[in-house]
């Protein structure tokens, strides 16, 4: 089955896997902040990505489409790419730390969900990682 079938599926069970989460961990309060919380996550992920391009000097551009928000790269080199893919989970490291020092279901939680809507840059990345092994 290719990626472009199976992505839908896997972003579906994800979604109500995530939503299940939520409500059985989470209060109501903390669940209204988690949704509060999205847009400025996903905010930080695209600026994570813009200073990757910024530093690996990779052209970009900004695009909206339909739900996809993010940007178009062109990039020199396959390691550059996967620097750019991988700069935002930066974030899903700080919140596996908040989960892992504070025992927070909550931290646990926006980390799943900013893993979940960064699938996309961690398969490519992965296929150009493993394009790279001897």
């Amino acid at each position: 089955m290719s990626w472009a079938k199976l992505k839908p599926v896997i972003y579906m069970v994800l979604g109500f896997a995530i939503a299940w989460l939520l409500t059985k961990l989470l209060s109501s309060l903390q669940n209204a902040l988690i949704i509060g919380l999205m847009p400025f996550i996903g905010l930080l992920h695209e600026l994570l990505h813009l200073v990757a391009s910024i530093a690996v000097k990779a052209s970009y551009k900004f695009t909206l489409n339909g739900l996809f928000i993010g940007f178009k790269i062109v990039v020199k080199n396959v390691r550059d790419f996967i620097i750019i893919a991988l700069m935002p989970q930066i974030l899903s490291v700080l919140f596996l730390i908040l989960f892992l020092m504070l025992n927070s279901n909550m931290a646990l939680a926006l980390m799943l969900i900013h893993v979940a809507i960064s699938l996309e840059d961690l398969n490519k990345a992965t296929k150009y990682l493993a394009s790279l092994s001897p």
